[in-house]
């Protein structure tokens, strides 16, 4: 089956414009033709990476290629070893697009599919749905309760739920078939659970409360009350929203299968066999655990399977904000531009002392910004320098979107991330010699399953290692050519990602604030222009309507005095100059303008009225406001 193999490199192999492409949508049918043909399809399922290869053509923007995949490894769920294969592929999937967590980028697509006006979204939504239940519902999940709880806590974490609302209202009846069937499912494995838990209320995974509320009811009058409440007090201590501790909330996720005991502990209980019956669960749990053979290596084992991913997903992002910079850095033509730009002024204010120099240190770039003018304080050689490039090279103010992984480059420690990985390798070369040694020394216990749930993780992570291996060295590779190409030593003692970078990013930050800061100080000149001949034309404006108050004024005597200014009259023609007042009369020349302003005003607000009115009409209430609005 040489084609397979073919077919598969090309799919590894793909640049970002070829995974778009009609072309990846052939390979990926041609792969889907061959697996129509039993003998084709185990093959594929054969193939070590096979399924995983097909997995990784998730990452794309086309919803053509999405539902095929989506659509094949649905499929490959329901054939016998499929649905393992399928749930190990979306491990992979998750380190090879650097997601948070597995499945984010399926629900995110499901999420987006609602706002597309694309003709594939309804077939894109029935294809998740119907993937998503084919992995719940099927081999694991058939039997399992705790597999489809897991399993489905995954979706729900991910916001499925409220996707899932809106996605009914679409009413396609194809659609609705899924909805009904992750529905009733989901409300099934939940009465079954609350049965075993012994409680009357659903359990609401996403209220904190509500969890803790069963927690301690479900640990009350137990040894293990005693140690949730130190876990929750040590939960308490630790900082939130602080990408440092991150890895702390992740390692509490996973803590439980770090608790070994000692050699002495267990030496300890063994001599006290005779007082067995007074032993506290925790201890007899140590006990037993002692009698499964190489049980310490065995768990250090499992615990690596459980950590790996989030280990790797640390890294590879570190890995590639360094390599992409250097990349960036020695590919920016803005930036050659702007050095060369350094340099000409550098020459010209030293002319004389050490003028015509060639190159300059990345360490003197920053001084830039502490050289102040001699004539106002709040200008530096930064702010000169941003005038001119605003006059002569007005691109190279952009630079920041040609470096966009600086920021992130420049706090990494490649000391820690090199610590990290050789850790890894280590961990991963301990879980290959507890491998051997099972495989030389098979267990007698049928239900030992230590090589088969271990065996295909290890082949799968030595790929991944290997790959990431690939990876370091060639970041190295770059970081070394870019400190070479600006002058840097590369063998120096001080060399790190974190302070070559850091010349980059705060030089980057200080012109930028020193652009926005220009254009403030322009502003408010330009405000204080402007305030000045506004403040000339109010003069001129008073001057004016003093003269049109005189000029009314004039008009009112002139009307006041015909008829002769009879007392009789006097009243009438009161109300007369009243009348004439009111109606703005005298000041028609001076008014006009205003008053027709008023008027297309008034008729305007009259237009939004009316509609603010229909619309208040068209609420529940009445109102224009919902109850729940208010606050």
């Amino acid at each position: 089956m040489n084609g397979l193999e073919y077919l598969l490199d090309f799919l590894r192999s793909m640049n970002n414009d070829v995974r778009q492409s009609q072309l990846h949508y052939i390979i990926l049918g041609s792969i889907k033709a061959l697996m129509n043909n039993s003998d084709g399809r185990a093959h594929v399922l054969a193939h070590p990476t096979g399924i995983t290869v097909i997995a990784q053509s998730l990452k794309t923007n086309n919803n053509k290629i999405k539902i095929l995949t989506l659509e094949i490894l649905g499929a490959v769920c329901l054939v016998p070893g499929g649905h393992k294969k399928v749930l190990n592929s979306m491990v992979h999937f998750q380190q090879f697009a650097c997601e948070r967590t597995r499945f984010q980028t399926v629900v995110m697509d499901l999420a987006r599919s609602l706002d597309e006006d694309d003709s594939d979204s309804a077939a894109l939504q029935v294809a998740v749905l119907s993937f998503l239940n084919a992995l719940i519902n099927y081999k694991a999940g058939e039997e399992s309760l705790e597999f489809r709880l897991h399993l489905r806590y995954e979706f729900l974490m991910l916001g499925i739920q409220p996707i899932i609302a809106r996605l009914r209202f679409l009413a396609i009846p194809q659609l609705i078939k899924h909805i009904e069937i992750f529905e009733f499912v989901r409300i099934e494995d939940e009465k079954e659970f609350t049965a075993q838990l012994n409680i009357m209320e659903r359990v609401d995974y996403t209220n904190v409360i509500n969890m803790a509320s069963l927690l301690q009811k479900k640990t009350a009058y137990t040894p293990a009350y005693v140690n949730l409440v130190s876990l929750l007090y040590h939960c308490l201590l630790l900082p939130v929203g602080d990408p440092n501790y991150d890895k702390y909330w992740r390692l509490i996720d996973r803590m439980l299968l770090k608790y070994v005991p000692t050699k002495e502990e267990i030496e300890t209980l063994r001599e006290n066999l005779s007082e067995f019956d007074s032993f506290s669960r925790a201890d007899k749990f140590m006990l037993e655990m002692s009698n499964v053979p190489r049980y310490d290596k065995r768990l250090k084992a499992l615990s690596f399977t459980k950590t790996f991913n989030d280990r790797i997903t640390e890294i590879r992002p570190a890995i590639e904000d360094i390599t992409s910079s250097c990349h960036e850095l020695l590919m920016s033509d803005k930036l050659r531009k702007l050095l060369e730009v350094i340099l000409a002024f550098g020459n010209i204010m030293n002319r004389g002392l050490r003028g015509n120099a060639f190159g300059f240190k990345l360490s003197s770039l920053n001084r830039i910004i502490d050289t102040k003018s001699t004539t106002d304080n709040e200008m530096t050689l930064l702010h000169y320098l941003v005038q001119m490039l605003e006059a002569k090279f007005p691109d190279v103010l952009t630079l920041e979107t040609d470096l966009p992984h600086i920021n992130n480059a420049c706090k990494v420690d490649l000391v820690e991330l090199e610590k990290e990985f050789r850790e890894i390798k280590r961990e991963l070369a301990n879980i290959k010699e507890e491998l051997d040694y099972h495989k030389a020394n098979p267990s007698d216990e049928e239900s030992d399953n230590f090589v088969a749930a271990v065996e295909e993780f290890a082949l799968h992570s030595a790929i991944t290692v290997r790959e990431m291996d690939h990876f370091f060295r060639d970041m190295k590779e770059q970081f070394f050519k870019a400190l070479h190409y600006f002058g840097e030593d590369p063998k120096g003692k001080d060399q790190s990602p974190m302070k070559f970078f850091g010349v980059f990013s705060k030089f980057l930050k200080s012109l930028s604030e020193a652009h926005i800061h220009l254009i403030t100080m322009r502003r408010k000149k330009e405000e204080e222009e402007k305030r000045k001949k506004d403040e000339e034309q109010r003069k001129v404006d008073t001057l004016k309507r003093r003269k049109a108050r005189q000029q009314a004024r004039l008009s009112l005597m002139a009307s006041t005095s015909e008829g002769g200014g009879a007392s009789d009259d006097l009243e009438g023609n009161l109300d007369e100059l009243i009348a004439r007042l009111q109606s703005g009369e005298p000041w028609n020349n001076y008014h006009g303008k205003k008053r027709n302003r008023r008027a297309s005003s008034g008729s305007t607000l009259s237009k939004v009225w009316m509609q603010v009115s229909r619309e208040r009409m068209d609420t529940p209430d009445g109102n224009g406001i919902q109850q729940d609005e208010v606050s």
